[in-house]
């Protein structure tokens, strides 16, 4: 808010730095279209919990009569679907439209990684899936799994610990959440081999499920010849992230040996696997290259 006021500061509103009610009371009064983009909304929710009443008021008052176009944003989708567009946030039916920002397909890598070739590209895919920030850690200088090995298995490097940063941001507890993903990262897919994997019952299971669907870490794909896809009973559940399947199949069960050596790691635990790894994700390449 101090960064805003000081763009817009102004002798006449002493309360400005302070107060985000007047600050668009201020931004209001303008004949102008104003565009006012937060990111990362849902922090400021966790450092004040009577935002998101604020800017009901602030909608309603200012910006319903004004033109003032305002983006909220956010990376964390349970929080943004919760706390900013569930029906029991205050900001609930305020908004004009909505977009969540989807990863990139396969075609599209290509142009952070030129030099790759195809075989090349579906490993990087698989293993950081289309994130640009992920995916622009890689270099096309070196091959798929110096980069593995360097931006990935090396200690202090973001993606090595990457994927438990995701699920404790989404996630108040997530221990049993991560003992799902491993199920299915290391290839059970079916309800009932998750469950006697994880040895939940079948009702957390569908809970627990249910949500990592939500958040987008996990699909159910049910053939197409099903009449009822919700009720079927032959749906499968698939990582929806790359990024997570590579670090639950391969990072996450290894840490200790990965402190030790992760060149061993590579060679013993990573490349004998890869292809057979490989093989789940391009399935889904090829359904977008159809």
């Amino acid at each position: 808010m101090a960064s805003a006021a000081r763009e817009l500061d102004d002798d006449r509103i002493p309360d400005m730095k302070t107060d985000w009610e007047v600050i668009f009371k201020y931004l209001a009064e303008s004949e102008d279209r104003t565009v006012i983009a937060i990111n990362e909304f849902p922090y400021l929710i966790e450092s004040d919990k009577g935002v998101t009443a604020t800017f009901q008021r602030i909608i309603d008052l200012y910006i319903s009569k004004s033109n003032l176009f305002l983006i909220l944003c956010g990376s964390s989708v349970g929080m943004i679907e919760t706390k900013v567009l569930g029906h029991k946030s205050p900001l609930y039916g305020r908004r004009t439209g909505q977009w969540k920002l989807e990863p990139m397909r396969f075609r599209q890598i290509a142009e952070f990684l030129p030099e790759y070739s195809c075989e090349e590209l579906v490993n990087a895919y698989s293993a950081v899936g289309g994130a640009p920030f992920y995916i622009n850690r890689f270099e096309d200088s070196r091959d798929c799994f110096e980069n593995i090995l360097e931006k990935i298995l090396e200690k202090g490097e973001i993606l090595s610990e990457e994927g438990e940063f995701l699920l404790r941001e989404e996630l108040r507890e997530p221990k049993t959440y991560f003992s799902i993903l491993r199920a299915i990262s290391f290839g059970n897919t079916k309800f009932s081999n998750i469950m006697n994997y994880t040895g939940l019952d079948r009702n957390s299971m569908t809970q627990y499920l249910d949500i990592l669907r939500t958040l987008g870490f996990v699909r159910r794909d049910v053939p197409v010849t099903e009449k009822s896809p919700e009720k079927s009973k032959k749906g499968l559940y698939y990582a929806d992230d790359n990024y997570l399947n590579f670090w639950f199949r391969f990072v996450f069960p290894h840490r200790s040996e990965i402190e030790e050596d992760p060149a061993e790691v590579l060679e013993t635990l990573v490349k004998p696997y890869y292809k057979q790894f490989v093989g789940r994700s391009f399935e889904n390449i090829s359904k977008q290259l159809l």
